[in-house]
């Protein structure tokens, strides 16, 4: 006749984490003898493990935080008959809504965005007219034969 395996209430479990987090009751059927030798439940000392994970988030963060070092980069234009101008790149899937440059009067236009180390493609976008930055020092050919602008942050 199959026996119950002795499986212990929810109360008792938190119980036993309370009394020592580090420390697992292994019952019911197992092969394998105790530290003493016989086969009777046996308690296992965990290692703990918080401090391996504790170094390892340590590096991770340490990278991340180097990954996502943002810098923060000015772009500039002017243009004295433009009404409404935008940055559309990689940087911001080239929507140029989300990067809309602020009017600073005569003809002047900025903006400043935090962006993390890469290589970026980017285009103006002057009053709906897609165009590349005339200050930019690199351009590429994007896939419509035109020109991108060229940003690289380090």
């Amino acid at each position: 006749m199959p026996t119950k395996p002795n499986i212990p209430s929810p109360r008792a479990k938190a119980a036993h984490r309370s009394v020592n987090h580090q420390t697992q009751r292994v019952s019911g059927r197992h092969s394998g003898l105790s530290a003493n030798g016989d086969s009777s439940p046996a308690l296992y000392r965990l290692e703990p493990k918080f401090r391996k994970t504790e170094v390892q988030n340590k590096t991770k963060t340490e990278r991340s935080r180097r990954a996502t070092a943002r810098h923060l980069v000015h772009f500039e234009l002017v243009n004295t008959v433009a009404r409404k101008v935008c940055l559309a790149g990689s940087f911001n899937n080239w929507k140029p809504e989300d990067g809309q440059m602020a009017r600073l009067g005569d003809g002047k236009w900025s903006k400043d965005l935090a962006l993390a180390p890469g290589i970026y493609e980017y285009r103006l976008v002057i009053d709906g007219e897609w165009i590349p930055d005339p200050r930019a020092d690199h351009t590429v050919v994007n896939p419509f034969g035109e020109r991108n602008s060229l940003l690289t942050v380090s």
